[in-house]
């Protein structure tokens, strides 16, 4: 019995040791064959050179697919180009990989440690502000960290009013109406509003459902805008009703 115990444990090792051979040996394969053969830019760059920013994100061809860092890779590009929003590298078979950047469509600026800061719509902060540069101007954001190409950070008090920030910027943008905006007030996250068109007060209320509340503005100022009103206040900040008063 002692004796075919042993021999059992004996060929379960053989097993273990053949099965994890076989692994490594594979993923050596893998390793091997699943090379970098060609690096594309996809999006819009603006102005900022393609093969530059291809090299920013540190990735060569011949490099294993399986060993690329997309992460770092993108924090790379967002870092060297501070001005190029949401930043992501994407690995393909059999050896491609695609680093897309877009250009920054909005300017945000926020005061940090009594200096003036500019980010973007994905709150990205891209640098110092400049004269005469025209911004978005955010206030009741208290953030605590600002680094160039990265998001900014913000405590857990004021992590609510970083999020409302960052989705109302997006939207905006997606939507074509980030020129618009001259101003952004998220103090009070039960009565968040924003400037548009320098004349239009537009009023969100609370954080929640931005994203279909900022679907009707959009619906409202185009109506508006056609009607040739220059000013009052939008209000889209109850459920499935929007307001305009002049």
């Amino acid at each position: 019995m002692s004796d075919f115990r042993t021999s059992g444990g004996r060929r379960g090792r053989r097993i273990l040791f053949t099965c994890f051979a076989a692994l490594v040996i594979f993923a050596g394969a893998l390793c091997l064959f699943l090379r970098v053969t060609d690096i594309r830019l996809d999006g819009d760059p603006g102005a900022y050179d393609p093969q530059e920013i291809l090299a920013a994100a540190g990735i060569r061809k011949g490099q294993s697919l399986l060993l690329i860092d997309r992460d770092q890779a993108a924090s790379n590009v967002q870092s060297a180009f501070p001005a190029l929003s949401n930043a992501s590298v994407s690995c393909s078979l059999p050896g491609l990989v695609t680093v897309r950047v877009n250009e920054s469509r909005i300017r945000a600026l926020i005061s940090y440690e009594g200096e003036q800061w500019v980010f973007d719509e994905y709150c990205h902060v891209i640098g110092k502000a400049e004269n005469g540069t025209r911004y978005v101007t955010v206030s009741g954001l208290e953030v605590s960290g600002v680094h160039v190409g990265r998001e900014m950070t913000a405590d857990r008090a004021n992590a609510g009013a970083l999020a409302c920030t960052k989705t109302i910027l997006t939207q905006l943008v997606a939507r074509g109406l980030a020129d618009g905006v001259s101003s952004l007030n998220v103090e009070n996250l039960a009565n968040i509003e924003f400037v548009y068109d320098g004349t239009f007060t537009v009023k969100l209320g609370t954080g929640s459902k931005l994203e279909y509340k900022l679907e009707r503005f959009a619906s409202v100022i185009q109506s508006v805008l056609e009607e040739g009103k220059t000013g009052g206040t939008i209000d889209v900040s109850n459920d499935g009703k929007s307001y305009y008063s002049p």
